[in-house]
């Protein structure tokens, strides 16, 4: 391996958003060649306490005490994976070396297996239309990734402006195989919105250090509805369905425009 890499850790804290006098999370931020992932130690500490310098805890208690020592061997062994992949010939990457780390595959959290957990923490708090919807983001999402990165999945670390960007691109230039229509920008702006509510579901439980939507703005177009005119209207009364809940969905529809009623 080549003697030029460059590696670095450090210890940093995050306050969660608009909670400013809570306890801090501690993070690892390793930095390989001049890209860097951050890791959560899920341990907490009062911000006042943090020394950002010594990137370590200020104090003599136990609490302090017991705390920067799991700093240290946290320190330690994310060091002796990076040494263990260079001495081994393989290709250094702070992927890697945190994949390293954490032992095995399975225990990071990924961005489907941030779907699953949103679709079973949210399942009985959302309607099922909405479900539906973010079902239909996440099969575009596993999509998107076979296609642009030829994986089936991605760490919640690799999450980045980029990411979003070429997910909006993708999601812009799809052509469906099947029934659907191409998307248009609203439509694409829905599953960008879908992706970022559950982006920040994994920031707020520390699952990731930063949010990768920080800077990213929607921009949806206005649509302009328009009235139906009289003739519409009467070919739709005139309208006669064979399946009673479409004709049960077709009366509703016409009481609500003759009378202003929303059913």
């Amino acid at each position: 391996m080549r003697s030029s890499n460059t590696f670095g850790i450090q210890f940093v804290i995050r306050l969660p958003k608009q909670q400013k006098n809570d306890q801090a999370t501690v993070f690892a931020r390793i930095s390989v060649n001049g890209r860097r992932c951050e890791i959560s130690l899920k341990k907490k500490v009062n911000p006042q306490n943090w020394d950002d310098a010594k990137g370590k805890a200020r104090g003599t208690k136990d609490e302090t005490r017991k705390l920067n020592e799991h700093i240290e061997r946290i320190r330690t062994l994310i060091a002796d994976g990076y040494h263990q992949l260079v001495q081994q010939k393989k290709v250094v990457t702070v992927d890697a070396v945190k994949s390293l780390f954490l032992g095995a595959d399975e225990n990071e959290i990924t961005l489907i297996k941030l779907g699953e957990y949103h679709n079973t923490e949210m399942k009985e708090k959302l309607a099922d239309g909405t479900m539906k919807n973010y079902y239909t983001t996440q099969k575009y999402i596993a999509k998107f990734l076979k296609e642009k990165y030829h994986r089936n999945d991605i760490g919640l670390a690799e999450l980045n402006y980029k990411f979003i960007l070429d997910f909006e691109t993708y999601l812009s230039r799809h052509q469906p195989k099947d029934h659907q229509k191409p998307l248009h920008n609203n439509g694409i702006m829905k599953h960008i919105e879908h992706l970022c509510k559950m982006v920040n579901m994994a920031v707020t439980m520390d699952w990731l250090a930063k949010d990768p939507f920080a800077n990213y703005k929607q921009h949806f177009d206005k649509v302009e509805r328009f009235y139906l005119s009289k003739e519409e209207l009467s070919a739709i009364e005139k309208k006669m369905f064979t399946i009673e809940r479409l004709q049960v969905v077709k009366d509703l529809f016409l009481f609500s425009c003759y009378t202003g009623w929303l059913i």
